[in-house]
């Protein structure tokens, strides 16, 4: 990779890096004060509105932000064209979930849901404002103002949704906390961007982002629903409380994809496009990226598995305890789905938009006919079936990365095997040694200790490459 590529990596990586911790630091902080003030209940009103919420949030964005981030050369007509087409999307959005509120709440049978959803979905029209603004700084790799601005909404959203939840709002706690979140991103991301839209608008930058956006937003669709059709079908035929517990797992156990998804997703696109058309650097670079993801991912899933019970409990407070079980299982998932979406990167460098859909709806047609297998069953079934629909999805995935870019499902599992054996090694040692000790704090502090000095230690006598690798980044940077 030339240096002045690497350089952007690193960099992009710090900052990225700096705001995933920051972030998820100010978020367990603010998710456990707020846990312990609000309901389970009160989160499950807020998660069965994540698909109506999520599917605008599809419609708004259309792929756009990811057509423009790899895209090589951007006007200012294009990046124009894209903003208006964003905020017409939101408001379109906008008036249609309004009117849909009183269905969605006759739907689960409980009426409250109008209001909160009428409320709820002003989100989306928020987060339609800002959408080029971020896919333009992620094209510039100008990720400091980025997590500057994240981090400082984050921080005051926060104190927002606490106040709120101390003075007993609760399921308007957590809508407070979201819309205060996004309201001041808006406004920080048109002051600090340095960009604003020109009265302009192009028909071949439209063409453009249509034709590739159009075949993301179906994709993204499809996954939408089925991401969120668990939580439907819990809300719709168990309790908003059940409803809570699962939400509440699936954050938890989703917590490490996200942190190394978000940091590489932000970087990889980026930096690969220049090696888009010369696929030998491309798969060299990408493969060392793949490495060193699920490097740091797997460890922390681990330990997440092993630490469920004093996590939760010293976390989140007792009345949080009946979704241990459920955050074991849903963390099982993550470890595939974390493979999968690092290797769909590949397909986004090389414009294959179009096998990214065909690959989805195979994958969903599985996924769906595991969803009314499982949900009859219970909530464990449910969890489970997550797990087959995530090894398979990783299956699917690698049959055609190593047919159009000969990155397979062999080379994928033999460079994710020697991090997987490692955690799970780390994992029993950490099961065994915590099972001595009764509070919950020292558990996961004797176990987070140990667990690391324990993998780190298993990575450095086997001379594991990506160790060696994240020591060459530092060194070469320092340098």
């Amino acid at each position: 990779m030339p240096m002045s590529y690497r350089s952007k990596a690193f960099s992009g990586v710090k900052w990225t890096s700096i705001e995933q911790v920051l972030s998820i630091a100010l978020s367990f902080v603010i998710g456990i004060i707020v846990a312990r003030l609000v309901m389970p209940s009160d989160y499950g009103l807020i998660a069965m509105l994540g698909v109506f919420m999520a599917l605008g949030g599809v419609f708004v964005n259309s792929g756009i932000s990811t057509a423009l981030v790899r895209h090589k050369h951007n006007s200012q007509a294009d990046y124009s064209t894209a903003f208006y087409a964003n905020v017409a999307l939101g408001l379109v959005v906008y008036l249609i979930l309004y009117a849909l509120a009183p269905l969605i709440a006759g739907f689960y049978e409980i009426p409250e849901l109008t209001a909160v959803c009428r409320v709820y979905s002003l989100d989306i029209l928020l987060s339609s404002l800002t959408i080029v603004h971020v896919a333009k700084l992620t094209h510039e790799m100008r990720y400091k103002v980025q997590t500057s601005i994240k981090l400082f909404s984050l921080l005051v959203s926060g104190v927002i949704g606490i106040s709120l939840a101390y003075g007993g709002y609760g399921v308007w706690a957590l809508i407070g906390y979201t819309l205060s979140a996004s309201g001041l991103r808006t406004v920080l991301f048109w002051v600090l961007s340095g960009w604003h839209p020109s009265l302009t608008f192009s028909r071949s930058a439209a063409h453009y982002l249509y034709d590739f956006g159009s075949k993301m937003l179906l994709t993204s669709i499809i996954d939408v629903v089925y991401d969120n059709i668990y939580t439907l079908v819990i809300g719709k035929y168990y309790t908003a409380t059940s409803a809570g517990y699962y939400n509440r797992s699936l954050q938890l156990s989703q917590f490490p994809q996200n942190m190394i998804s978000h940091v590489v997703g932000n970087v990889v696109l980026p930096v690969l496009t220049p090696f888009q058309d010369n696929q030998e650097k491309l798969l060299n670079v990408y493969d060392r990226l793949f490495r060193l993801t699920v490097f740091v991912a797997y460890p922390l899933m681990a330990l997440m598995v092993v630490l469920a019970y004093p996590l939760i409990d010293f976390l989140l407070g007792e009345k949080w305890l009946p979704s241990v079980p459920y955050l074991q299982i849903l963390v099982v998932a993550v470890v595939f789905t974390t493979l999968t979406i690092v290797n769909l990167n590949l397909f986004f460098v090389k414009g294959r938009s179009d096998v990214v859909l065909k690959l989805d709806i195979y994958k969903k047609i599985i996924g769906f006919a595991l969803v009314a297998l499982m949900a009859p069953l219970g909530l464990k079934w449910i969890c489970l079936g997550a797990v087959l629909y995530a090894i398979a999805s990783f299956v699917i995935n690698c049959t055609q990365t190593d047919k159009i870019l000969g990155y397979g499902l062999w080379h994928q599992v033999r460079t994710a095997f020697p991090p997987m054996l490692y955690s799970v090694l780390m994992g029993l040692v950490v099961a065994v040694a915590v099972s001595f000790v009764g509070s919950s704090l020292l558990q996961l502090v004797l176990g987070g200790i140990l667990g690391l000095a324990v993998y780190g230690g298993l990575s450095w006598l086997l001379n594991d490459p990506a160790l060696a690798e994240l020591k060459d980044l530092i060194r070469r940077r320092n340098g």
